[in-house]
C-alpha cells in the first residue's frame, strides 16, 4: 500500500456551499499500476443534529469519488469515471472515521472528491465531512521470494504519533538457501554464513540475478567452512540503497575477504588475517 501525501485532511464542500472538486491527487508513483483504491474520510465533530429536549437525531452526508488513468508523466490519459457516490447517516458525537475500497483495473491513477449535500452550518449540527487519505494498493511490485512484507494495524489513539507510527522493532532470523555438491541449493534455513548471505545478493533478483554458472560456488563452500570455524559471521541490516559490488565488499569484509571476478566468475579471497598477538594466520 502506498499513501499519496497530499490528502491531508482537506474539507469536502459541495458546489452549493461555494465549493467544488477536491484534487485530483495523484494515487500511485510513476512506473507502477494500482488495483485498488482507498479513500479515508473523516467526520471529526461526529455526525447528529441537536434537538430541543437534548437528544441527538441522525444527519446524512453524500460525497462522490472521481478517479482518472494518468501516464508517468502526469499526463491523463482517459476522463473521470465514478468510481462511487458515497452516503454515511448517524447519530453519534463521536468522530467517525470510516474507509473505502474500490478495485479498478490495474493502471496509474488520480482521485478527486466533492461533497453532493449542502452542508448544515447550525451550531446544534455536526455536519462536516474531511478526506483524511489516499492509499493504493500496487500491483506487480513484490514477489514471495524478494521481500518479506509486514503488515499492521494500529489503533488511533491520542498515543499515536506521525513518529512513533514509524517506530517497529522486530527480532528476525534471516534464512537462506546453501549450496552442497550433491544437493545443489536446500530450501531457505537459518544461517549467520557470510557466504550465503553473499551468494544470495550474486543469485536474487534484487541483487546481481547471476547465474549458478558464474558463481565459484566450490570455492565458497570452502571459504564458509573457514569462516564457520573461525567464529566470523555477518548479522548486519541494509537499510539504505547500495551497489551489489558495494554490499558484497561490506559483507565479506566481516571475515576479512574481498570479492573478485575471474573470467567472468565471481569468487572470494582471503585477506591476511592477524590475531591480536600479532601471529600471522592463513
Amino acid at each position: 500500500m502506498v499513501t499519496a501525501p497530499e490528502v491531508a485532511g482537506q474539507e469536502l464542500l459541495s458546489t452549493g456551499d461555494g465549493g467544488g472538486y477536491i484534487g485530483p491527487f495523484v494515487a500511485n508513483p510513476a512506473e507502477t499500476t494500482a488495483d485498488t483504491i482507498a479513500i479515508d474520510v473523516i467526520m471529526p465533530r461526529g455526525l447528529f443534529f441537536t434537538e430541543t429536549d437534548g437528544t441527538l437525531s441522525a444527519k446524512t452526508i453524500t460525497w462522490q469519488v472521481q478517479a482518472r488513468t494518468i501516464d508517468d508523466a502526469g499526463t491523463a490519459t482517459g476522463g473521470f469515471v465514478t468510481l462511487a457516490t458515497e452516503s454515511h447517516t448517524v447519530a453519534d458525537n463521536t468522530p467517525q472515521r470510516l474507509t473505502f475500497k474500490y478495485v479498478v483495473s490495474a493502471g496509474r491513477y488520480e482521485v478527486q472528491l466533492i461533497r453532493t449535500d449542502t452542508k448544515d452550518t447550525s451550531t446544534r449540527a455536526a455536519h462536516e465531512i474531511r478526506w483524511e487519505g489516499l492509499k493504493t494498493h500496487l500491483t506487480g511490485i513484490f514477489t514471495a521470494d524478494s521481500v518479506t512484507l509486514l503488515a499492521m494495524k494500529m489503533r488511533a489513539t491520542d498515543n499515536l504519533s506521525q513518529r512513533s507510527s514509524r517506530l517497529i522493532n522486530c527480532i528476525v532470523q534471516r534464512k537462506l538457501p546453501i549450496w552442497d555438491a550433491v544437493n545443489g541449493f536446500s530450501a531457505p534455513q537459518t544461517t549467520r554464513s557470510i557466504v550465503w548471505a553473499m551468494v544470495d545478493i550474486m543469485r536474487a533478483e534484487y541483487g546481481a540475478k547471476l547465474a549458478d554458472s558464474r558463481i565459484d560456488l566450490a570455492g565458497l563452500v570452502a571459504l564458509d567452512t573457514i569462516l564457520t570455524n573461525r567464529g566470523d559471521f555477518f548479522d548486519g541490516v541494509f537499510d539504505q540503497k547500495l551497489t551489489v559490488w558495494e554490499a558484497l565488499t561490506k559483507i565479506g569484509r566481516c571475515g576479512r575477504s574481498v570479492p573478485f571476478l575471474q573470467g567472468g566468475i565471481s569468487k572470494h579471497i582471503l585477506k591476511p588475517y592477524y590475531s591480536m598477538n600479532t601471529k600471522k594466520n592463513p
